[in-house]
């Protein structure tokens, strides 16, 4: 590793913090930072300041002990690594922690420099892959925009925040206009830049907060905390960043999209996918509306 370590060492023991400062003052192909907290609050409290790579943690605190600990820090930090430091008696508790997500464990009396450096190197590349495909799994491959199932999950966090905040929650389900026309008159290459650039558009119209999935062929859906005229905004943004969109002929066929919004309550039990299906069902009364005004049009001439 070219860049130094930073490693948060949650330890209280003397001799243990001794051993560690002495094995990581070699210079052995390891640069590191240490920083150590004596007690669990004391962790918590670095950790909302600091940015850490890794965390060396040892399972018997004064302020908090065992499998609880560990516990206590995945619950706020599920992307940081965690080597568990133990001692050969608590080896059970260590291994508990391991099958709950820790990256390994370190026996702190059968240890030295050289499975110390193997250890953080692994945890943090495999740590780093384990992040890697979690975004790959949620991720829509061709926009970049969560797929169905990320949306869901990141809706979900979503509406806790909004039950802390007591704020209904907003749903949009966006629909792209004539798809199959663009497919099969222009080809697929060309209804897939259709959809990049409604995934574009959705991105630029949103605020940072609100969560944008593809959840179907040409269906998006934006989830988001209602606040005063957010529903109004968003709407107006994608509406007018689609017609300048048109205006600037940057491809062959024109963009259209039909928009529902249903709006919810979240201070009960919340089913994202009804509430979906309503704001889907707002989506198509505009999708019906085109549609008969086309056929008038046609009608006409």
């Amino acid at each position: 590793m070219n860049k130094a370590v930073k490693i948060l060492v949650i330890e209280h023991n003397a001799e243990d913090i001794s051993f560690i400062q002495r094995v990581f003052s070699l210079d052995k192909g390891i640069k590191s930072e240490l920083i150590f907290a004596e007690r669990i609050a004391q962790a918590l409290d670095l950790l909302k300041s600091n940015d850490f790579d890794l965390i060396m943690l040892n399972l018997a605190l004064p302020d908090l002990s065992g499998i609880r600990i560990f516990e206590e820090i995945l619950d706020k930090y599920t992307e940081l690594p965690v080597i568990i430091l133990s001692n050969p008696a608590d080896e059970a508790i260590a291994l508990e922690a391991v099958r709950k997500g820790a990256q390994d464990y370190i026996i702190k009396s059968e240890t030295d420099f050289y499975p110390i450096k193997r250890i953080i190197n692994c945890s943090i590349e495999r740590n780093r892959l384990r992040i890697n495909m979690a975004q790959l799994s949620i991720t829509d491959e061709l926009t970049k925009l969560y797929n169905r199932r990320g949306f869901f999950i990141m809706t979900q966090q979503q509406l806790a925040l909004a039950r802390r905040l007591c704020q209904p929650v907003g749903f949009f389900f966006i629909d792209i206009d004539g798809m199959k026309d663009i497919n099969d008159f222009w080809g697929h290459h060309q209804g897939d830049q259709a959809l990049i650039d409604v995934s574009k558009i959705l991105r630029e119209s949103c605020r940072a907060t609100d969560v944008i999935g593809r959840i179907g062929g040409d269906e998006f859906a934006i989830s988001f905390i209602k606040e005063m005229n957010c529903i109004e905004n968003i709407e107006n943004r994608i509406r007018n960043k689609i017609e300048l969109h048109n205006k600037s002929r940057l491809q062959k066929h024109m963009l259209s999209v039909s928009i529902g919004c249903y709006c919810i309550n979240v201070q009960g039990c919340v089913d994202i996918q009804r509430a979906l299906a309503e704001a889907d069902k707002i989506m198509y009364l505009e999708k019906n509306r085109k549609k008969c005004l086309y056929r008038r049009i046609s009608n006409q001439s």
